[in-house]
């Protein structure tokens, strides 16, 4: 039998058990290569790598679902208020509006101030003398006929029975008639019966009549008479009436109505 030399035996052992060795050496080599690494990790890392690598603590918080909802209302108002600023009035308008209006207190009117007038010094003014009712006389004559307004007299000038509303006076032709009172000459007029007449208005619905006149009187229409002043005199132009000798027609109306010239005549 052959001796087989040192390397052969060598590389048989390596062959057979060496397999082992080697895989025995790389474990080594990496847990030598593994522990360098980690003491060189840990004494070249800075401290705030060392908190990053610490592992980090998680705290859980409960919230409660009622906090959740306040804050999620809370949140969705506050949105709302930003994306609407221009609706909000400014604080000081709000509190100008939510100020009650208050109407300023009505005045009373002011009392009225009586003034009193100075009494005035009573002066006495003497009025004018009041015209008497009476008439003076046209003429200085009598009645020869009276005053007949309802009741039938015989006219024997005209042959028949009628009303008479006035009075004849007896007087001389020519005889001068006067005034019986102050007043405006209202007509002058030549009347188919009564011939020439004058007509005066002495206001207050009073007017007295004078006929029978000479055609040639002393007043035109318009004119102011006083009491006593010559209008005309005595003619013979009626020829609706007829007395014997000359005579003057006087009526009186009141009112637009005949009355009694006697009861003028004799006061």
């Amino acid at each position: 039998m052959n001796k087989r030399s040192l390397w052969s035996r060598v590389g048989d052992f390596i062959l057979g058990k060496g397999f082992y060795m080697v895989l025995l050496l790389c474990v080594m080599a990496i847990g030598g290569s593994g522990y360098y690494l980690y003491n060189l990790a840990h004494t070249t890392l800075t401290p705030v790598e060392q908190s990053v690598s610490a592992p980090a603590q998680v705290q859980v918080e409960t919230v409660k679902p009622e906090t959740v909802q306040q804050q999620a209302e809370q949140a969705a108002a506050a949105a709302q208020e930003e994306r609407q600023p221009s609706i909000a009035e400014p604080p000081a308008k709000q509190e100008e509006s939510a100020k009650p209006v208050v109407e300023p207190a009505k005045e009373d009117p002011a009392p009225a101030v009586k003034v009193e007038e100075p009494a005035s010094e009573t002066v006495a003014v003497e009025e004018p003398p009041r015209q008497s009712a009476a008439f003076f006389a046209p003429v200085e004559g009598d009645a020869v006929a009276a005053f007949s307004a309802t009741e039938l007299t015989y006219n024997a000038a005209m042959g028949d029975w009628r009303t008479h509303n006035g009075v004849d006076l007896s007087a001389q032709p020519g005889e001068t008639v006067c005034a019986v009172r102050e007043g405006d000459v209202l007509t002058v007029s030549n009347d188919l019966l009564l011939g020439t007449t004058v007509t005066l208005n002495h206001g207050d619905g009073l007017m007295s009549v004078y006929a029978n006149l000479d055609p040639e009187v002393q007043v035109q229409q318009g004119d102011r008479v006083s009491a006593g002043e010559i209008i005309g005199t005595v003619g013979n132009t009626a020829v609706g009436e007829h007395n014997e000798g000359a005579w003057l027609h006087f009526a009186v109306m009141k009112d637009g109505e005949a009355v009694d010239p006697m009861d003028y005549l004799n006061k």
